[in-house]
């Protein structure tokens, strides 16, 4: 499975809460990717139990492993455990159409030093 967000923010912030404190990586780069059309299936987030936000959710777990088995669709775009109302792409590269996924050529990317005081 490939974990990634609907911008570019959101994925900092998605990586950024799993970083050591103070730790700024120098070498980290951030692709923007294109998907076919009709291929992004939507979790309906009423549907998600209490507490599924919390660290190493076995539901979440659950959930993104039987949709990957399923190979239903290209994509599943989740809500963000980091930022209410934004939201997440999980993308299967065993699903036939994983061919047609379009990667822009990867850019440095770096966070501001600010967030690492």
């Amino acid at each position: 499975m490939v974990y990634t967000s609907t911008s570019r923010a959101l994925a900092a912030l998605e990586f950024f809460v799993n970083l050591e404190p103070g730790e700024a990586p120098a070498d980290l780069l951030m692709a923007e990717a294109a998907l076919p059309d009709d291929s992004v299936e939507t979790l309906d987030a009423g549907l998600l139990p209490a507490g599924w936000r919390e660290l190493n959710s076995l539901f979440c777990r659950d959930l993104g492993s039987a949709w990957a088995v399923s190979c239903r669709s290209l994509a599943l775009q989740v809500p963000s455990a980091v930022v209410d109302g934004d939201w997440n792409l999980l993308l299967n590269p065993r699903h036939a159409d994983f061919s047609k996924v379009r990667i822009a050529a990867p850019k440095p990317f770096r966070y501001d030093e600010r967030m690492f005081r």
